[in-house]
């Protein structure tokens, strides 16, 4: 299976399902996170994970 890009126009509708926060995309790290690095989700086959957050360190 090819490795599909996250497609960034999705931001416009998805939103922290824990903080209700609009996320923000980091395209080197292939992380969604919150303004505030409150949450962070990683991103798999360009479909975002938004059941489970992960821990990232120095995200920026």
């Amino acid at each position: 299976m090819k490795n599909m890009k996250f497609n960034p126009e999705i931001l416009e509708i998805i939103y922290c399902p824990k903080t209700h926060k609009r996320l923000q995309y980091d395209e080197e790290k292939e992380i969604l996170y919150t303004n505030n690095d409150e949450t962070t989700y990683a991103i798999k086959n360009g479909v975002p994970l938004l059941d489970t957050p992960v821990t990232i360190i120095n995200i920026h």
